[in-house]
């Protein structure tokens, strides 16, 4: 029990650090006149998001703030579809998207990210891709995929990366709660 609550606050922590370092470097780098305001919004409240638990925010909520975090540098985020209904796997769903926002624009160059969520036969299936600069060489994944494919693969899912024609992170769950 201690050694998951570590690796959730860990992966919580990369997260929220990741998007708002990714937003903060996007913003530093592309833009002449830097926004006060935004770049202030961003370590305010950071602290508290840190500490928060996150079944305080409701799933659907999380992702309008993720869309609104990314459009504020001029980043679109697509949402096709629905979250799961079990909380616990509607929760992995948003830290894969806020994970593979973060890296199509840090990594890619991204400037609009579709995301497409559906059941279909006792499984939830989610696809990310990106607009961003894509690669023939071989993906290292870093230490985010590897907790996501590991929170996936916990679940009994699967977590895969395909590089080409677009980059795509896709993920396969089984619908219900495999904890009940």
């Amino acid at each position: 029990s201690k050694k998951w609550e570590i690796e959730n606050a860990r992966m919580r922590a990369h997260d929220i650090l990741g998007q708002r370092l990714t937003v903060l470097l996007h913003t530093i780098q592309n833009e002449h006149d830097l926004d006060y305001d935004l770049l202030t919004s961003l370590s305010k409240g950071l602290l508290d998001e840190l500490k928060a638990e996150q079944t305080e925010t409701r799933p659907y909520d999380e992702l309008k703030s993720i869309q609104q975090i990314f459009a504020a540098i001029g980043v679109e985020i697509l949402f096709e579809g629905q979250l799961p209904d079990n909380t616990r796997q509607a929760s992995l769903f948003i830290d894969i998207i806020r994970e593979g926002a973060s890296n199509a624009v840090r990594h890619g160059f991204a400037t609009q990210i579709n995301i497409k969520s559906e059941p279909t036969q006792n499984v939830y299936n989610l696809m990310i891709s990106n607009n961003g600069h894509t690669t023939t060489a071989p993906i290292t994944p870093g230490s985010g995929i590897a907790i996501m494919r590991k929170k996936v693969g916990a679940q009994g899912g699967n977590l895969d990366i395909n590089h080409h024609p677009l980059f795509t992170l896709s993920v396969v769950l089984p619908a219900g709660d495999p904890y009940d």
